[in-house]
């Protein structure tokens, strides 16, 4: 690719697919939660555990969505699962009651109010070895733990004990089963390829298309009713994502204050023609972001710095986005395309902050197939984010980051034939992508955002779009 182009791309004007919102949201059913249970009892087997503590708090919930359907709130959980498929999930005050919203039918609650609040009632508290006791954990039993995170031999001389949860329960099951008997079991749920969570179901994949469908649905409203003048607040107030919940904190910033850190969340600063900007929305499931200037295209192509900057960093950037995308196939080697991926962006003095790409789930950043030793192969079921940040010393930066899913035909037969309405949005977004963007994807490659591929870099002309010739 680099300099010389093997990829003609334009910038035009193009319409957007119309695409409905979802009537309804899918859920997960008692029956997936069975399957579920099926998977995680066979893995456990596999690593010869006798039991498996799913730890989750505010943020890290989703190894918990994956076995119980619910998430903490205010609180912390603690699963345990034994070898019969039992759950026991210790809960505080405000989520005992929660629990009873999930459709898990394997669920036995125990109070156990140190999850609480501090200062909340303890009046029924009851010391954790003892309750740990009573769901059949004891001396010699192996356990294992998933948290939020596993570790490498680069990070730990001993990873397989190096365990992130809190220290009070990590403690308390060691004093019971032995120190070398506790081991981190995050890979069980969050290995790249082999982790239960990094396939997903019809089921599930319908949920996070409802999800990512609303999210893209708000962008575009947001993109159409920015303007100067507005503060980054109001401008924000026009994101709707139908109140679900956010698997990030809300981020968007223009100026200076995109130029410092595109972490930053809304502030009440004024949005100023001319100026960069970063917006970055996820939640469960799905996330969206994008980066260019709040600017016409007409006027910016009036200007050198602007021509500049879209030649010399925006078409590069979307070719190479480009190449990600019609890379995408069952089977694909991450480590292969991850150095594809890298030679390509830096062909053209452009570097990536992080990995080109990740899975994505209730977590926004799962795990990723994609980094340079990677051996792991991209499978039917995966959910993945084309997440490429591009990084320039001259050039302010550009994303378009959105949701896909692989799906081999099993699969995508499934799909049409239990959510038609859902099949009918990814076939109009494929056809959006391949004749209009010109991004020739396979026939595996999912698309859930509304504007996949599409990419604006002057935001007060949100029709004005890449596309491959």
């Amino acid at each position: 690719m680099g300099k010389d182009r093997t990829m003609s791309v334009a910038l035009e004007r193009i319409a957007y697919p119309e695409i409905e919102l979802p009537s309804e949201i899918p859920f997960i059913g008692s029956d997936e939660f069975d399957k579920r249970m099926d998977l995680i009892l066979k893995s456990m087997a596999e690593e010869e555990f006798d039991f498996l503590v799913v730890y989750g708090d505010r943020e890290h919930a989703a190894n918990l969505q994956y076995v119980c359907g619910i998430d903490p709130r205010f609180e912390e959980m603690i699963a345990i699962i034994n070898t019969s498929g039992e759950i026991y999930l210790l809960l505080g005050n405000e989520d005992y009651p929660y629990a009873d919203t999930s459709t898990c039918r394997r669920l036995n609650k125990i109070l156990y109010q140190s999850l609480s609040l501090m200062n909340q009632p303890r009046d029924k508290i009851r010391p954790l070895e003892e309750l740990f006791s009573e769901c059949g954990l004891k001396n010699g039993a192996v356990v294992g733990v998933a948290g939020w995170k596993y570790f490498s031999e680069y990070e730990f001389d001993d990873p397989e004990h190096a365990i992130e949860i809190p220290s009070y329960i990590t403690d308390t099951l060691q004093k019971i089963t032995g120190f070398d008997n506790v081991v981190n079991a995050g890979a069980l749920f969050m290995h790249p390829e082999r982790g239960l969570r990094s396939i997903n179901s019809a089921q599930q994949l319908a949920l996070f298309e409802a999800h990512a469908t609303v999210l893209t649905d708000g962008a575009l409203k947001f993109f159409r009713r920015i303007a100067p003048g507005q503060s980054e607040q109001e401008a924000f107030s026009n994101f709707i994502n139908r109140g679900i919940p956010l698997s990030v904190h809300p981020m968007f910033s223009t100026g200076e204050r995109a130029l410092q850190c595109a972490l930053v969340s809304p502030s009440s600063k004024k949005i100023q023609y001319g100026e960069p900007f970063a917006l970055s929305v996820g939640i469960w499931g799905a996330l969206l972001a994008r980066a260019g200037y709040i600017m016409s295209a007409e006027d910016a192509l009036k200007q050198d710095a602007y021509r500049s900057y879209l030649f010399n960093m925006v078409v590069p950037y979307f070719e190479t986005v480009v190449s990600w995308y019609e890379a995408l196939t069952i089977g694909a080697d991450g480590g292969h395309l991850y150095n594809c991926i890298t030679r390509s962006i830096e062909a053209n003095d452009i570097s990536l902050l992080l990995n080109p790409g990740h899975s994505i789930g209730y977590d926004e950043w799962l795990n990723t197939p994609f980094y340079a030793s990677s051996q792991c192969k991209l499978r039917s079921g995966m959910l993945l984010q084309c997440d490429l940040i591009p990084v320039s010393n001259v050039y302010f930066g550009s994303n378009i980051e959105d949701t896909v899913a692989i799906a081999d035909e099993d699969l995508r037969n499934q799909i049409a034939h239990k959510y038609p309405v859902m099949w009918e949005r990814i076939k109009r977004r494929r056809d959006f992508m391949k004749d209009t963007l010109g991004i020739h994807i396979r026939d595996e490659v999912l698309p859930f955002s509304n504007i996949a591929g599409a990419l604006a870099p002057f935001i007060v002309s949100p029709e004005h779009i890449m596309i491959k010739k």
